[in-house]
């Protein structure tokens, strides 16, 4: 299957890994996913350039990194990335762009599907649908900081991914944004339910509306 995969500008990863076009890597598989005997890459462009700014760290500021479509077969999926044991890097392709009040609200929807908290729910509705959307983002936080404190497993997730979303937007993180996606990957995990990532991805760069 097509997947995708970021390296620096001279076509290397974690290790001094070189890669290029043709190039097959194998790894063991077996055990946790972000460990070296997988090879990490994504699903969808979209879904990599969301997620870099807490994996691979190879699209801030003052990188220049290249993106490549690859083959191969995943033999894990945490709901943000897969893990192959063998992956065959094609070609460069154009990193497509991700604005920060579309991250923003990526990281909304998907916290707002899982986490119940009443008042969150109503902030997060007006965000979305044209109310104040800084207005109190802070102390949205602060409150599902406050139950995440007190939550269980699922839960435990679902409230971080709820103050993640709502700190990417008092305080304009990106960082705050993939934090707030791999929380709720967490909590799909647990549940054993399926997140859409790269679903709503392509929804919220459409300008689709949806719940």
């Amino acid at each position: 299957m097509l997947l995708y995969k970021f390296t620096d500008e001279d076509n290397k990863t974690y290790g001094e890994t070189k890669w290029g076009k043709g190039v097959v890597h194998e790894a063991p598989g077996g055990g946790e996913l972000c460990t070296s005997a997988w090879i990490h890459a994504y699903t969808s462009p979209l879904v990599a350039v969301f997620m870099d700014p807490v994996h691979g760290g190879f699209t801030d500021d003052d990188g220049n990194p290249n993106l490549w479509l690859c083959h191969g077969n995943f033999g894990i999926n945490d709901g943000v990335k897969v893990g192959l044991r063998r992956l065959t890097t094609v070609k460069i392709i154009d990193i497509p762009a991700i604005t920060m009040e579309q991250r923003m609200e990526v990281a909304i929807r998907i916290a707002t599907r899982i986490y119940k908290g009443e008042t969150w729910q109503r902030w997060a509705k007006s965000w979305r649908y044209g109310g104040n959307r800084l207005v109190a983002a802070a102390s949205h936080a602060d409150a599902a900081y406050d139950a995440a404190d007190t939550a269980y497993d699922a839960a435990y997730h679902a409230a971080y991914a709820a103050y993640y979303a709502a700190y990417a937007v008092a305080y304009d993180s990106v960082h705050a944004t993939a934090t707030a996606v791999a929380s709720a990957a967490s909590f799909h995990t647990k549940r054993n339910t399926t997140m859409r990532l790269s679903e709503i991805l392509r929804d919220v760069i459409n300008g689709k509306r949806k719940k």
